[in-house]
């Protein structure tokens, strides 16, 4: 076993003494103590590995942040970036009507870049519209999806719909189905919002709950530092029910820091979300919940 070449370690976070482990391949993140990370230090000499310590490897071997020796990660990634551009019935495209947010996550990776409270322009969205239809008049692709993301794309609605009016209209002339989703903290995510963009192929939306209202509202506040729990809790019971009724497709995240906690995740689910915990619960290493239709979408980066 050897650690992924894709695997990052930051010492001392979230508090003294822990680990954050992140894989940017599969997108798994865990929380470990020193204890758990001297053992992946030593996977030089699996021998000396306790039989807790090889349960423990095994779930991160699941994750993709330990992969087995014989794995050549380099070619597998090549492989799939080569599988994408030549993959043609669905055309992914992603959109960003703003880099501006109204959080201040800790760990915010684009800090810089939201505060010139950037968005998008009718000029900047006639381009993006003509250079989709380009690819779409080469591709010619059974589906085309577009992703809203950002910054917090919801505080540009307008511009949202605007273009997914446009290309839907456009899809529709050309036979073509069209899919719109949204990455979004859930903050602005209200009834009218999900009204509008709905008659224009919104089936999908992504929200990220950073744990339990304390850890959450520590880690994703807004740019005042109140904390941003209740609202989006109180926004996933006002849209789910409109949302998965026209065929939306409604995902939201839970980060626990806690890679034995599939069950744990789901507990938290039925007590603070229980709409979403109607049918069937799906967790996987990032603690996915999934209720509604599949989003059909391949992305020409994977």
């Amino acid at each position: 076993m050897k650690l992924s070449t894709y695997t990052i370690t930051v010492p001392d976070y979230p508090e003294p003494g822990s680990y954050l482990v992140y894989n940017a391949l599969t997108e798994s993140m865990v929380v470990i103590n020193q204890e758990l990370k001297d053992t992946l230090d030593c996977l030089d000499h699996p021998t000396d590995l306790t039989a807790e310590a090889r349960e423990f490897l095994t779930t991160l071997i699941k994750l993709g942040i330990v992969v087995e020796d014989f794995i050549d990660e380099k070619k597998l990634v090549t492989h799939m970036f080569d599988r994408g551009k030549h993959r043609t019935e669905n055309l992914s495209i992603m959109i960003c009507p703003t880099y501006y947010c109204n959080f201040k996550c800790v760990y915010c990776c684009e800090e810089t870049v939201k505060e010139q409270e950037i968005y998008m322009t009718d000029e900047t969205a006639g381009a993006a519209l003509d250079w989709v239809k380009t690819l779409v008049e080469a591709l010619r692709p059974r589906t085309l999806s577009v992703r809203f993301y950002g910054g917090e794309p919801l505080l540009n609605v307008p511009m949202m719909e605007t273009v997914s009016k446009a290309l839907f209209e456009y899809a529709h002339e050309k036979d073509i189905r069209f899919v719109v989703g949204i990455t979004t903290n859930g903050a602005l995510l209200t009834e009218k919002v999900v009204d509008r963009l709905t008659p224009y192929g919104l089936r999908y939306v992504k929200i990220t709950l950073d744990g339990d209202k304390e850890a959450h509202d520590k880690k994703r506040p807004y740019l005042s530092g109140k904390g941003s729990f209740d609202r989006i809790i109180k926004n996933i019971h006002c849209t789910y029910v409109p949302m998965c009724g026209s065929g939306c497709r409604y995902e939201a995240y839970l980060k626990t820091g806690d890679i034995f906690a599939p069950d744990c995740e789901k507990e938290f689910f039925e007590r603070t979300v229980p709409e979403l915990i109607k049918f069937d619960y799906e967790a996987d290493q990032r603690g996915k919940m999934v209720e509604g239709p599949e989003f059909e979408e391949r992305s020409f980066s994977e």
